[in-house]
C-alpha cells in the first residue's frame, strides 16, 4: 500500500490461496457446541476430507477432490480521499488480473474490475473515538474459464458497514457486516445465494507505519460463505 499524495493512495495484493483439508474442523465442531449453536449437518467423522463437487441435472459441473494451492489473482487498486463537511468519503476503482490457475480453484481465468465509494465518520467518546464506516462497490466479472462459466453472474453488488473503536493508543477494535449479491444462476443456496457475514477483530498499531490486524468472522447466512474464517494481516504503508 503506498500513499503517494496526501488524498490518494495505491494497492497491490498478491494472495498466495491454498485449498486443504478442514484443519478448523474439530475447532468448529467444538465452537458451536459451546455456544449451542446448530452443527448444519456437519458430522465428525467427516472431518479433515476434502472435495468440490458440484452436480447438476446428473452431470457433473465441477469436481476438484484434491487440495491445491498456488499464487491466485493479483488485484491493483487507487483510491482518492474526499473530505467534506466532517464526513470522509472516498471512491476507488480495482482491477483483478488473471494470475492465478482456475483449474486448480486459485484464479477465475479472467479480468475483472470494479469501482465503489466509501464513507467514513469519526465521533469522541467517554471512552475513546469511535469511527463509522460503510462501503458500496459494483463489480463486473469476466467470463471465467471454469466450468461454472455457463452459471456465472457477470454484475455483482456487495457492500460492508461497521464500527472501529479506538479503545487504546495502540489499538482499535472492530465490528463489521460484509455482504454480496449472488456469484452464480443457480438454486442452489451455496452458489444463487446472497452472502452475509459477521467480523469481529482488532488492530494493533506496531509502529507508524506498520499494523497487524487479527479477527473471528462467522456466516450468517449459511452455506454460502465460509462457516467460520480466521482473519491475520500485517500492513506496511509506504
Amino acid at each position: 500500500q503506498w500513499r503517494f499524495h496526501e488524498d490518494w493512495q495505491s494497492r497491490v495484493i498478491v494472495p498466495h490461496i491454498a485449498h486443504t483439508i478442514g484443519i478448523w474442523d474439530d475447532l468448529i465442531t467444538d465452537w458451536h457446541h459451546w455456544f449451542g449453536l446448530p452443527q448444519g449437518r456437519r458430522e465428525e467423522d467427516t472431518n479433515g476430507q476434502f472435495s468440490y463437487t458440484y452436480r447438476r441435472n446428473d452431470d457433473i459441473i465441477l469436481n476438484h477432490p484434491h487440495p491445491s494451492s498456488g499464487i491466485g489473482d493479483t488485484r491493483i487498486a487507487i483510491s482518492r480521499a474526499i473530505p467534506y463537511n466532517g464526513h470522509q468519503l472516498t471512491s476507488h476503482i480495482e482491477i483483478k488480473a488473471p494470475t492465478g490457475n482456475s483449474e486448480t480453484l486459485t484464479g477465475s481465468g479472467a479480468w475483472d474490475w470494479s469501482a465503489g465509494v466509501g464513507w467514513e465518520r469519526g465521533s469522541g467518546t467517554t471512552f475513546g473515538a469511535v469511527l463509522s464506516f460503510a462501503t458500496l462497490n459494483i463489480t463486473y466479472l469476466g467470463k471465467t474459464t471454469s466450468n461454472l462459466s455457463t452459471i456465472q453472474k457477470r454484475k455483482v453488488i456487495s457492500a460492508r458497514g461497521g464500527l472501529h473503536w479506538h479503545a487504546l493508543d495502540w489499538m482499535s477494535l472492530t465490528a463489521q457486516l460484509d455482504g454480496h449479491s449472488p456469484l452464480y444462476d443457480s438454486s442452489t443456496k451455496a452458489l444463487g445465494g446472497s452472502s452475509l457475514q459477521l467480523t469481529l477483530g482488532g488492530r494493533f498499531f506496531l509502529t507508524s507505519k506498520q499494523r497487524l490486524d487479527l479477527s473471528i468472522g462467522e456466516d450468517l447466512n449459511t452455506k454460502i460463505s465460509p462457516d467460520f474464517v480466521v482473519n491475520m494481516a500485517l500492513s506496511y504503508r509506504f
